[in-house]
């Protein structure tokens, strides 16, 4: 099939099957004589794998791993298990990270009074505070945590950290020259 039929087949632009090729995640397609892309059914399986992985907000690297022990099923799954254990450890975090901004967002909004004037609201007063952002005692903010697990969870064996002050569960171990002793130094010059 051409590249038209399998983007229609799996649903998606035909830009998003030559980036998935471009990233390495699907395999490039035999050419005929014409020069034409030639897809098979193992391309549309694939690529079907990879969407439903980015529908469980899967990282292109987390993808390319589970496609490696998808591909070699000899290989233990243990792996796959701690792949999916952390992805589990950033999905909590950024649902407490999104239900704390839902909070922040109601407090904002609690402020504005119904007809008041621009110059005179509470929601822009409080917007033009110098520190708008929730933070727990030693100054970690929450989306900081996200953004250092989502860079960080696939170069972590997965143990797993849970800050004294905010309660956010964050990875950390064998992180390039980051212990988990001196995490909380690490994140704070991240923000």
């Amino acid at each position: 099939m051409k590249i038209g039929e399998l983007a229609q087949q799996a649903g998606c632009p035909v830009e998003t099957i030559r980036y998935y090729e471009k990233e390495g995640l699907l395999a490039p397609p035999l050419r005929t004589q014409n020069n034409y892309r030639v897809y098979t059914e193992t391309h549309l399986e694939r690529l079907q794998f990879i969407r439903n992985c980015r529908s469980l907000d899967m990282s292109h690297e987390e993808i390319h791993l589970l496609l490696h022990w998808r591909d070699n099923p000899s290989l233990h799954c243990a792996e796959v298990n701690d792949l999916i254990d952390a992805h589990i450890l950033h999905v909590s975090a950024r649902i407490r990270s999104v239900m704390g901004l839902e909070q922040q967002l109601r407090m904002l909004r609690q402020r504005c009074l119904p007809g008041a004037e621009p110059d005179h609201c509470k929601f822009f007063d409080q917007l033009n505070a110098p520190a708008l952002a929730t933070q727990c005692e030693e100054g970690l903010q929450p989306m900081c945590l996200v953004s250092f697990i989502r860079n960080n969870t696939l170069k972590a064996r997965n143990v797993a950290i849970t800050h004294p002050q905010c309660q956010f569960q964050i990875i950390a171990s064998t992180l390039v020259g980051v212990s988990p002793t001196n995490l909380s130094s690490h994140l704070r010059a991240l923000t």
